[in-house]
């Protein structure tokens, strides 16, 4: 191990199973950590040389395979797949925990939030599962367990007046023909955006009147994920969303009747984004602070102000746990006005066993009689 005059970590010098000299950055400050992960490095060309025990492929395969199964990337996964790249281009995909703390604390330093961390990190163990589960490998995952914790977000949601002038917007941006109906689609569903720009035409049941992405629609090998928990869910149209459905199909029929998404282009492929035109939209509706997810917060606020139970939410937007709904319960203060309402009547009760005599004057007054 040696130090460079170029930078703070610990670099490991070693021969490789061809002979060559690799002078290689630990990515770490703490040289136990760099010990460990030099000793592995030798280890795996040890058993490459003796034994013919090929090492696991480089990361940078392992991440190219996941980023090529996906149709749409969002900016995020974008950005979260240029660090990993960054971060681990050339090196194992069998990494160790002490890698994983490394690049962690190296995003630390640069001053990167939790939950962009932890965007990199959840990214980096997915693409390790779906790479063993593909291709039959046992690379190891010491992603696992190594989140980093993040501060509760404040939950942006607007008014109805606020949509409706969101909506008016919508019609007047240029160059956005579905963006009117994206828009009233999340607002009125909760879906997210890959969900609202990738529905499937075969996940529609214009009958029972219900959008179920992820649950109608059996994905293809290799194709990305209808929804983010890879569950299917199923959600009841509005009067609002049934009629955009009809528009929608009657459109496909005209330009592209074998067009598998609901919110197509004339030739049938399907929208990857609508960022700029929503931008606008925002600015001549006069919103400001708000993303397109913000939506979904809407749509659950608005519920949830109507008295839905939290539980019901969830099932509506699809989350795994209860505590993800949570976020939205102090927006139903009317809901825990009435659940206090029962107190008097619990409180009556005690004040009357209040008043009830002790032992000893029922045991005295017993005896006087």
């Amino acid at each position: 191990l040696f130090k460079r005059g170029d930078s703070p970590f610990w670099w490991a010098s070693y021969t490789d199973v061809k002979g060559k000299r690799v002078r290689r950055s630990t990515e770490t400050e703490n040289r136990k950590e760099a010990e460990v992960m030099r000793a592995q490095w030798k280890l795996e060309v040890y058993n490459q040389k003796q034994w013919g025990i090929v090492p696991h492929p480089l990361f940078d395969d392992v991440l190219r395979r996941y980023v090529e199964n996906r149709e749409v990337f969002s900016s995020s996964q974008a950005a979260a797949a240029q660090h990993l790249y960054d971060d681990l281009a050339g090196t194992s995909s069998a990494t160790t925990v002490a890698t994983v703390r490394a690049v962690i604390k190296r995003h630390q330093r640069e001053g990167r939030a939790p939950a962009t961390i932890n965007k990199i990190l959840v990214m980096w163990s997915a693409a390790i599962n779906e790479y063993n589960r593909d291709m039959g490998a046992d690379i190891p995952n010491p992603v696992s367990g190594q989140k980093l914790p993040e501060p509760e977000g404040v939950v942006r949601w607007i008014t109805h007046e606020e949509a409706a002038l969101l909506i008016e917007a919508t019609r007047v941006v240029p160059n956005s023909p579905v963006l009117e109906d994206a828009v009233q689609i999340a607002l009125n569903t909760g879906m997210r955006r890959t969900e609202v720009l990738g529905l499937l035409v075969s996940e529609i049941d214009i009958v029972n009147r219900t959008f179920n992405p992820g649950r109608l629609h059996r994905p293809k090998k290799g194709e990305m994920r209808r929804t983010k928990s890879g569950k299917g869910r199923t959600i009841p149209m509005t009067d609002v969303t049934l009629a955009i459905v009809q528009k929608r199909l009657q459109f496909r029929a005209r330009y592209c009747p074998e067009s598998r998404f609901l919110l197509a282009r004339e030739d049938g492929t399907r929208y990857l984004d609508l960022k700029h035109g929503f931008k606008r939209a925002l600015k001549t509706a006069g919103i400001t602070d708000f993303r397109w997810h913000d939506l979904r917060h809407t749509f659950a606020s608005w519920l949830v102000q109507e008295g839905v139970t939290l539980q019901e939410v969830k099932e509506l937007l699809g989350h795994s746990s209860i505590k993800q709904t949570e976020i939205y319960a102090h927006l139903a203060p009317e809901q825990l006005r009435l659940a206090i309402t029962k107190l008097p009547t619990l409180c009556h009760d005690l004040v009357t066993l209040q008043h009830l005599p002790e032992k000893n004057e029922i045991r005295e007054n017993f005896v006087n009689v």
